[in-house]
């Protein structure tokens, strides 16, 4: 069977969206394990010995995603991981003060560490955008 040059690129574009989709679910189920624990009770306070399993598997599996995405230089891995792994940090900080600071602290220092973060992806991105986006 010989494979044409548009056979081959459709086949590594279904590839690319397989990955996509993978890692999507994976990381998906991952945060929901961390969350909510391997048990039927869902809503009810659980100790956090309960979740200590899920806790260090999500962040290590993130930050293995980001160094597999930058030995491979593959962005889809690195994005992954880079996401998630501030979705576990966000989450872990809802998980522990929510209840324990005043509201007004608690969403000043979460209103200053999103802005901070975004600052710092605002200049990444004027760093990187030219590179990638130069129409010459």
């Amino acid at each position: 069977m010989i494979m044409t040059k548009s056979k081959a690129q459709t086949i590594k574009q279904a590839i690319k969206a397989w990955q996509n989709e993978g890692l999507l679910y994976l990381f998906l189920a991952l945060w929901v394990m961390f969350i909510f624990g391997n048990d039927s009770r869902f809503w009810s306070s659980k100790p956090l010995y309960e979740l200590f399993v899920w806790v260090p598997l999500f962040a290590a599996v993130a930050v293995w995603a980001i160094w597999l995405g930058m030995k491979k230089d593959s962005g889809v891995l690195r994005g992954y991981g880079l996401v998630f792994l501030l979705i576990n940090i966000y989450t872990r900080f809802f998980e522990h003060f929510w209840d324990e600071l005043h509201m007004a602290l608690f969403f000043g220092i979460l209103s200053l560490s999103l802005w901070l973060l975004g600052s710092k992806a605002e200049k990444i991105w004027q760093v990187l955008a030219p590179k990638h986006f130069d129409p010459e």
